[in-house]
């Protein structure tokens, strides 16, 4: 757990109780973050740190939702753009898109990666079309 400066902004850096380390941004409401001092990010992290210590952090109001198919299309557009042949990339989002249309990537796990493999494997997919 610590305080650090990146780009003008502080961040504090400290793990949940479940174990999942977090790294924010130290906002203060009505303050430019790049005026933001040492000793204030200090004090973000101790109430962050007594927060969590009392049970009253939230972890859902720091993370802003963000669903797989937004991930997807932004990645799309990028491959059409610097790609010589995106439809690869189409194909295989196409997959991945019935799989996990509607989740939140902030809360997809390695488990249900392994399981969506698995899913592949059991249509008689190749490893080799798997892994890509």
């Amino acid at each position: 757990m610590g305080v650090y400066k990146k780009d003008n902004r502080y961040y504090i850096d400290y793990y949940l109780p479940d174990g999942k380390r977090k790294r924010e941004v130290v906002t203060i409401p009505g303050t430019d973050p790049s005026t933001i001092t040492l000793r204030e990010a200090e004090k973000a992290l101790a109430i962050r740190k007594a927060e969590l210590a009392l049970g009253k952090f939230n972890i859902t109001k720091t993370e802003k939702p963000q669903k797989f198919e937004k991930l997807v299309e932004a990645y799309l557009e990028w491959a059409d753009e610097n790609h010589k042949s995106p439809e690869r990339d189409h194909a295989a989002c196409k997959n991945l898109l019935i799989h996990f249309q509607g989740r939140n990537i902030y809360n997809l796990s390695l488990w249900e990666i392994e399981k969506y493999k698995s899913v592949r494997k059991a249509q008689g997919r190749k490893p080799e079309t798997i892994n890509k």
